[in-house]
């Protein structure tokens, strides 16, 4: 395997002394810089880094509220300067749940969730009870 060419810089790395960038280049840096902070900021002020779930959509979830609240602690820093509050996570979390629309269900939509939820369920559970003969039977 041959190792990377040092003199050619990749597109998040600022150019070196007496080398050109692509157009474009610059607002890429800059975009992979604001990025890394915004998660920076997520984890140290909103706790993103703290989840314990299972499955995919439980930390999709998770990272979705986290910066949602970072974006609207932001907009709120923002346009309030230095007025704006200082708020915790749940604070954040109730004011989300007061801004942003809800949505309404229908009574299909959630037999159809409800039942879907108990199959997996009842397939977990035909899972564990096979493991766990499985290990006392041999």
């Amino acid at each position: 395997m041959s190792e990377p060419s040092v003199t050619k810089p990749t597109w998040a790395s600022p150019p070196r002394q007496g080398e050109s960038t692509p157009a474009g280049t610059a607002e890429f840096v800059i975009c992979d810089h604001t990025i890394e902070q915004c998660f920076e900021e997520t984890k140290t002020a909103l706790g993103m880094d703290h989840y314990e779930v299972r499955k995919y959509p439980g930390w999709h979830h998770h990272m979705l509220t986290c910066m949602l609240a970072h974006f609207f602690l932001w907009h709120l820093q923002l346009r309030l300067g230095k007025k704006a509050p200082a708020l915790t996570v749940s604070q954040v979390r109730r004011l989300l749940e007061v801004v942003l629309p809800l949505k309404v269900f229908h009574a299909d939509e959630v037999l159809r969730y409800v039942a879907g939820m108990q199959q997996r369920h009842h397939r977990a559970y035909l899972s564990h009870r096979k493991r766990r003969l499985h290990e006392i039977l041999h």
